[in-house]
């Protein structure tokens, strides 16, 4: 690129600028930039230098290359100007972006749907694909035959939480279910086994997770002062507990008594009863009763 400045006046000032390298001693000397301070050049003078100037070979090859550049940036606009529009993809502002990587993976064997399980335990999001027609419990048609004892399948040992002793193709499509119909926020586990009630209370609908959770971490609780007032008066019981607690501290590594070593060795679910007697006599005096009140139901392995 060339840049002359010529004035009329007695400075005159001539800048050589090269984007690359020096046009060479031959050219002029100082190759890059000249200040001339004088008057007694005379216009005839500078006429002369500036067609030695612009007659340079090196000058010739700067501007043939410059004109060069030119013709290409005008021929590559015209192909962007011309190309169709199936060539460049069309940018929906309300669809995906094309250009987004691409993910490449299996489709998910329990894809989330939009609408309920039919009949009862419809929870948005978590009904099971392909729910089985008829699949509920006769016994407690009120309760999810997940969770009911005559139609439950699910077995389980409670000392571990059910999201990893039950299988994956059971617990994934059934944990947000509704536990009852018509939904409840407010379900009472109480056991034949043990002296707790268990009390599963949410702002919304109590589910299956729930439940099951709600059981373990009522019996991971440690067995206190009061509780051990009671242990110690029963010889069997106290043995029982102690045995199952040794059992459970090998691979746990807690070594203090908790309320699921009260359970010996029935630590295995087995579903909820309903038992309107038992859990009559089993409410506290002046207590306030639970309609969703339900009874868990234990076994050995």
């Amino acid at each position: 690129m060339l840049a002359a400045g010529l004035k009329s006046t007695s400075r005159v000032k001539l800048f050589w600028v090269a984007k690359s390298r020096p046009l060479g001693p031959s050219f002029y000397s100082p190759p890059i930039s000249v200040l001339m301070n004088s008057c007694a050049y005379s216009s005839a003078w500078d006429t002369i230098e500036r067609r030695r100037l612009l007659a340079h070979p090196a000058l010739h090859s700067i501007r043939s290359q410059s004109d060069s550049l030119i013709v290409q940036c005008a021929d590559l606009d015209a192909t962007l100007c011309n190309s169709s529009e199936d060539s460049v993809p069309t940018m929906n502002p309300w669809g995906p972006n094309p250009w987004a990587p691409q993910a490449f993976y299996q489709q998910p064997g329990f894809v989330p749907q939009q609408t309920g399980f039919p009949a009862y335990w419809g929870q948005p999001g978590w009904a099971p694909q392909n729910p089985t027609p008829g699949f509920h419990s006769t016994k407690y048609p009120n309760l999810n035959p997940i969770l009911a004892s005559d139609s439950t399948q699910v077995r389980y040992d409670v000392r571990k939480k059910a999201r990893n002793e039950i299988s994956q193709a059971i617990y994934v499509p059934h944990r947000g279910q509704f536990a009852t119909t018509p939904p409840a926020s407010h379900v009472r586990l109480i056991c034949k086994a043990f002296p707790w009630s268990i009390e599963v209370m949410s702002n919304t609908p109590v589910t299956v997770e729930g439940v099951w959770d709600a059981i373990w971490a009522a019996l991971q609780q440690p067995i206190v002062d009061s509780e051990w007032g009671i242990i110690v008066s029963d010889k069997k019981l106290r043995e029982t507990i102690e045995k199952a607690a040794k059992k459970r501290s090998e691979y746990d590594g807690e070594p203090k008594l908790k309320r699921i070593d009260w359970l010996g060795s029935s630590t295995i679910f087995r579903g909820l009863d309903k038992m309107p007697d038992f859990a009559e006599q089993r409410l506290l005096p002046g207590g306030e009763p639970c309609p969703e009140t339900w009874v868990i139901k234990l076994g050995t392995s």
